[in-house]
């Protein structure tokens, strides 16, 4: 269902990095790592490299893969 509404919303509106990065999270929680990634990316993108939390999330993920 998150992975469905995210890929909606960002479908509508493709600015919208919270959407990007509940949907990396959802990547991530179903081993997807590599969707998790690219979808981390562009949120940080969007947001400015401003989100602490986005941030995080990407380095944990490149240490992993």
């Amino acid at each position: 269902m998150t992975l469905s509404d995210c890929g909606e919303a960002i479908r509508l509106d493709p600015s919208y990095a919270r959407a990007w990065s509940r949907r990396a999270k959802a990547f991530e929680s179903t081993g997807d790592l590599g969707a998790s990634l690219d979808d981390l990316t562009a949120a940080c993108i969007l947001d400015g490299f401003k989100r602490e939390d986005n941030l995080l999330a990407v380095d944990r993920l490149l240490k992993v893969k």
